[in-house]
């Protein structure tokens, strides 16, 4: 859906509904259909507030110019924390890629090398955990202290 909103009085100006996702030409049509609806209505185009797509600067500056062209923060605010998870994730898959594989069964008390590797993995996989439980905690603006104290022990090392 493509809308567009009057922000002296809130009223929605234009719309259009889509049935699939928007193109550059459905933008551009958009911007003519609106920069028509501006120029019926006496008004000026003053900047216009997008959220953040991609589709959206090439069309604007065939359509009006030089207009300022402002990204809404809402958007860019709702999508930081989905790329921290995404981040926090993606380190959880790396740390499980590079766990060692170990024999079946307990490690031999006489084997130094499987010893070894054990610990290791135990230790990979208690950082596996940690950002697991701990993967709200990189989101939350304001943490408690406990939570801090847990934080700084997860990203250590």
């Amino acid at each position: 859906m493509l809308s567009v909103v009057d922000k002296r009085c809130y009223k929605r100006m234009l719309y259009e509904v889509l049935d699939h996702d928007p193109t550059h030409d459905d933008i551009t049509a958009f911007f003519e259909r609106l920069k028509t609806a501006v120029a019926n209505r006496d008004l000026r185009l003053q900047g216009i507030t997008t959220d953040g797509s991609p589709l959206y600067p090439a069309p604007l500056r065939t359509g009006f110019g030089d207009v300022p062209h402002q990204i809404c923060p809402f958007h860019v605010l709702k999508e930081l924390p989905q790329g921290i998870l995404c981040a926090v994730a993606a380190e959880r898959h790396r740390l499980a890629k590079s766990k060692p594989k170990l024999k079946r069964g307990r490690p031999s008390s006489k084997e130094k090398t499987a010893r070894r590797l054990a610990r290791k993995s135990t230790t990979i996989q208690d950082k596996i955990s940690g950002l697991f439980q701990g993967r709200f905690f990189f989101v939350k603006r304001r943490l408690k202290p406990s939570e801090r104290k847990k934080l700084l022990q997860i990203t250590q090392g």
